[in-house]
């Protein structure tokens, strides 16, 4: 090597070219620092490699003196590395979740809601498909219930049943006398003969019916009630009954129907279906007209005037607005009975009694006694009375005139007279048998009408042990032999002005 670089010294003297002595100049710089660096990178790593060791020494000489503390501290850094990770896997779940909810509000800003016919469609189909399997299946095992000969309650309703009927309806003129207010009133008096050009549309049928027995059906259509006047040969040609002249009321205009309605009380109600026993009587509401309004009409003349508040619809209004209004509150308390029957071994019978006031029915409990004093709980245990309140207009008030109090009484069969009362169905169940019914007028009971009454007592008046006679159900007591006992009650009535019910308070 040496001699390689004496003969490139020597041949570097006889060079006579500039460029030449360069390019010779710059290799011997060139091989010169190669060497420089080569010598410094392996002193670099000639350190770092004595420092990596002393390092390595000086660690392991203190894991060999501190053994525990460096276990402690390895699972440390473990710990703490599994916590960063798994935020940063939580801030990218949620970066994700996100990202997919944005994605998904934009789709579903972009899409339209479906209609209520759509849907309606849908769940229909739904319910119809499901059916068809039930049927295909419980045919399948010989366990679906309708057979061919049976009939569902649509056919059953259109072929009709024989039931007790009363009907008392309001004319078209009287209905719009209600619903007028005075003012416009003799407007529509001198325009009726006018309006009467106009083809109406019948919603019911505007002649009354007394009780009797006729065919109720519905029409194919469904869109009628219909009573069909029943003859000798009723179970036999009751189909052909709906080509007679039938009541009706349209389904569409029925707003209520009340169960266990006060029962018929008269002595011309005789040869009714089963005479009348173990029967659930009904009401059914066609349209409300007004609102603590009627027609009056005069025993003497027959002259018919409009009674109560000029605007039918006041009392809806105020109570939509949530303003005070007059409430006529009834309560019954202290109610006490004197029955002439015994039980089925003889002993005092077990019996108690419902009271029907204004829509509201309230249930006893059971006594056992020939002179029971009935009690009235609340759903908690508590001894509570019968109160109902209702929203009337003013002071001069009429809509109560023309009710009544209605009561039954039950009597418990021998064996079932710790059943539980609230399990008990008033219709169907055959632990109890209703006995008893009576009914009294609040003019009876107050006096007549009630806004004066309590207009002369300071808005508050009671009567104390009023008696209401018994009579065998359905139809009660006329006297003389039909008259089987007595209920006795204290009864108040009290008008009062407030924004909620007197009755929800208690």
């Amino acid at each position: 090597k040496i001699q390689r670089w004496k003969r490139a010294f020597t041949l570097a003297k006889v060079l006579v070219a500039e460029n030449d002595r360069r390019a010779m100049k710059v290799s011997i710089g060139r091989a010169i620092s190669q060497g420089l660096q080569k010598a410094w990178e392996a002193l670099t790593r000639y350190y770092q490699e004595m420092a990596s060791t002393r390092s390595m020494v000086k660690q392991m000489a203190l894991r060999l003196i501190q053994g525990e503390l460096s276990l402690g501290w390895t699972k440390l850094k473990l710990v703490y590395q599994s916590r960063v990770e798994k935020e940063r896997k939580r801030i990218a779940s949620q970066t994700a979740a996100a990202r997919f909810l944005s994605e998904r509000l934009v789709k579903l800003g972009n899409m339209k809601a479906r209609s209520g016919a759509d849907v309606r469609e849908s769940v229909i189909t739904r319910i119809q498909q499901r059916f068809r399997r039930y049927r295909q299946d419980a045919i399948f095992t010989k366990s679906y219930p309708l057979t061919a000969g049976m009939m569902s309650r649509v056919q059953q309703a259109k072929v009709g049943k024989q039931v007790d009927f009363q009907m008392a309806s309001t004319s078209s003129d009287e209905a719009l006398k209600l619903c007028l207010t005075n003012e416009s009133r003799p407007q529509w008096e001198a325009g009726r003969e006018s309006l009467r050009g106009m083809r109406p549309i019948a919603t019911y049928s505007e002649e009354p019916e007394p009780l009797s027995t006729v065919t109720l059906y519905v029409s194919d259509n469904l869109a009628s009630l219909s009573f069909a006047v029943a003859d000798s040969m009723a179970h036999e040609n009751a189909a052909l009954q709906k080509a007679d002249w039938a009541k009706y009321i349209n389904m569409d205009r029925i707003s209520s129907i009340i169960l266990h309605a006060d029962p018929p009380v008269n002595a011309e109600f005789t040869g009714l279906q089963d005479d009348g026993k173990n029967v659930c009587w009904l009401r059914i509401n066609g349209p409300r007209l007004a609102w603590d309004k009627r027609i009056h009409t005069d025993m003497v003349t027959g002259h018919k005037s409009i009674q109560g508040a000029d605007d039918a619809f006041s009392v809806p209004a105020m109570l939509n607005r949530q303003d005070p209004v007059q409430w006529f509150t009834v309560k019954a308390k202290n109610v006490h009975a004197s029955v002439h029957a015994h039980g089925e071994s003889g002993e005092d019978p077990t019996t108690f009694v419902r009271i029907h006031i204004l829509g509201w029915s309230f249930r006893s409990q059971e006594e056992k006694s020939t002179q029971p004093q009935y009690r009235f709980k609340t759903s908690s245990g508590a001894d509570a009375n019968a109160v109902v309140s209702v929203p009337v207009s003013s002071d001069d008030f009429v809509a109560p005139d023309d009710a009544e109090v209605a009561v039954e009484v039950f009597q418990v069969r021998h064996g079932h007279e710790d059943a539980d009362l609230e399990k008990k169905d008033l219709v169907n169940d055959d632990r109890y048998q209703l006995r008893y019914v009576g009914r009294a007028r609040f003019a009876n009971i107050f006096g007549h009408p009630l806004n004066t009454v309590l207009s002369e007592n300071s808005n508050s008046y009671s009567v104390q042990g009023y008696s209401i006679a018994l009579g065998h159900a359905p139809y009660g007591a006329h006297g003389g032999e039909l008259l089987l006992g007595h209920l006795y009650a204290d009864f108040e009535i009290s008008l009062r002005k407030d924004q909620v019910s007197p009755a929800a308070k208690l």
